[in-house]
């Protein structure tokens, strides 16, 4: 038996409308590959573990991006390629770990 314990949870997330769900890597259950959007460009794990990136919108039309590793064995990083515009992206981490876009990366102030 797997259990799936979710730690933490954006509460944003809980007024978010899903838009689309790629697979980067390796596609199951007729989700498509990735192969960019004006939201996403490209996504790539930098060891090869399988990804799920997912995009949102609020109620204003203001877009989000989940990306998620879909391997239960390997840990990996991600790079992704979106279109940066600095005083309107940040991250949406775990408590503490929010960041605004520099182009150069994420702070955690």
């Amino acid at each position: 038996m797997t259990l799936l314990e979710v730690k933490w949870q954006a509460p944003v997330l809980l007024e978010l409308t899903l838009q689309r769900t790629d697979h980067v890597g390796r596609a199951w259950g007729g989700v498509t590959l990735h192969t960019g959007s004006p939201l996403v460009h490209w996504a790539k794990s930098t060891n090869g573990a399988p990804l799920i990136v997912s995009e949102f919108s609020d109620a204003q039309g203001r877009a989000y991006i989940a990306v998620v590793n879909n391997s239960q064995t390997e840990s990996d990083a991600t790079e992704l390629c979106i279109p940066c515009r600095i005083e309107t992206t940040a991250l949406i981490g775990e408590p503490g770990v929010n960041g605004r876009c520099e182009c150069g990366g994420f702070d955690t102030a």
